[in-house]
């Protein structure tokens, strides 16, 4: 993401927020980690067609150490 760290803890901020009042949020990144820290459920699409839906929690695996987005 290009975000820095205060505007990505905002964001979780506003999805918490918003989720919290029952609302649904679509959310629509490449970035897993931050998927993955934020989503309960993760439909994966490819040439516009759900390929894949994942309900969390699920494990995903940080290519590297430090990948993970902490909200």
């Amino acid at each position: 993401t290009t975000l820095d760290q205060t505007a990505v803890a905002a964001l979780c901020d506003a999805i918490a927020d918003a989720t919290a009042r029952g609302a649904g949020v679509l959310l629509a990144t490449h970035d897993r980690e931050f998927v993955s820290a934020v989503c309960d459920t993760i439909l994966e699409l490819r040439a516009g067609e759900v390929v894949a839906e994942l309900q969390m929690p699920f494990a995903y695996h940080a290519e590297a150490p430090g990948d993970q987005v902490a909200c």
